[in-house]
């Protein structure tokens, strides 16, 4: 993701909304400088991440009703090209 602090956190709402669960992010690529990555990696912990983390705890218990069974995940259909695999 490339953006400010507000258009990241726009877009792991989405991936939040969906229940994805973890998402990786990956400063090291390109042409960044040890200095850049240090000062990206600290404007997300100081920025974006509060307001995930204060969510957390919901998530945990969404979680765990998941895997007991209390709540029952919809299939999802592999017919739908999302989920199709390109052929080249």
């Amino acid at each position: 993701m490339i953006g400010s602090p507000d258009t990241i956190r726009e877009k792991l709402r989405k991936f939040e909304e969906s229940n994805i669960d973890p998402v990786i992010l990956l400063n090291q690529a390109g042409k960044n400088t040890h200095e850049d990555i240090c000062s990206s990696l600290e404007v997300f912990a100081r920025e974006v991440m509060p307001e995930f983390q204060a969510r957390e705890p919901a998530h945990q218990e969404w979680k765990k009703a998941v895997l007991t069974g209390d709540i029952s995940l919809s299939d999802l259909s592999t017919k739908d090209p999302i989920y199709q695999r390109a052929t080249l």
